[in-house]
């Protein structure tokens, strides 16, 4: 069985509920057809944000394999490149990622945010 993590980027939050309302097969079903195991998806994960935080230290640890990264949303490098307008437990979610892809063996962007960076990623204005 392969194992994934669902990471949340900034200003997204739709592929997620495309994911969701998929029917035919629903989540459960392509999980298991895929023989994926789940480890972290932050709309229906249900342990605690303690358990989350070791599951976390496992993976950058390698302690829990990892082998598929989806990363969700863009990844928030503001202010000046500090990327902490995003931030998890005083760290910025930029390095978190960057850790987890190195981890990772395959990493997916999923969506326009995420393989684009969304609309906050052009910063010039054209008339």
């Amino acid at each position: 069985m392969k194992t994934a993590y669902w990471f949340q980027g900034g200003g997204c939050g739709g592929d997620t509920f495309s994911f969701l309302s998929s029917d035919v097969p629903n989540v459960v079903e392509l999980l298991q057809s895929l023989k994926i195991q789940l480890l972290w998806h932050p709309s229906f994960s249900h342990i605690s944000p303690t358990e989350h935080d070791q599951l976390l230290d496992g993976i950058l640890s390698r302690e829990q394999p990892l082998d598929l990264l989806l990363v969700e949303g863009s990844i928030i490098c503001g202010p000046a490149g500090t990327g902490m307008f995003h931030t998890k437990n005083g760290q910025p979610k930029k390095e978190i990622v960057y850790k987890l892809a190195s981890s990772a063996q395959v990493v997916l962007a999923v969506g326009t945010c995420a393989s684009f960076g969304g609309f906050g990623a052009d910063d010039a204005i054209e008339a």
